[in-house]
């Protein structure tokens, strides 16, 4: 059964995680960010071929950093660079 909650709950998540990956890309720097997206979509995507249920949750929770981290550090890092 879906939940009408449910998408409401996943936006909100992305948006205070948008916002710690935010502080976290003026801290340790944008490029190392970038390289962390290139790593954490790696995992998502290994795991994803697994049969056990938590690792694929682990991919799961990969994938959503990685989605957070690309919608983020990239522009940022692409305006700073040459704007």
């Amino acid at each position: 059964k879906h939940t009408p909650a449910l998408p409401s709950l996943l936006s909100f998540v992305r948006m205070v995680l948008g916002s710690i990956i935010g502080g976290l890309a003026d801290s340790y720097g944008r490029k190392r960010l970038c390289l962390c997206y290139c790593l954490s979509y790696t995992f998502s995507v290994l795991m994803k071929h697994c049969r056990h249920f938590h690792v694929l949750l682990l991919g799961r929770v990969g994938g959503g950093l990685a989605t957070s981290l690309l919608f983020s550090v990239f522009e940022s890092w692409l305006i700073r660079a040459h704007g």
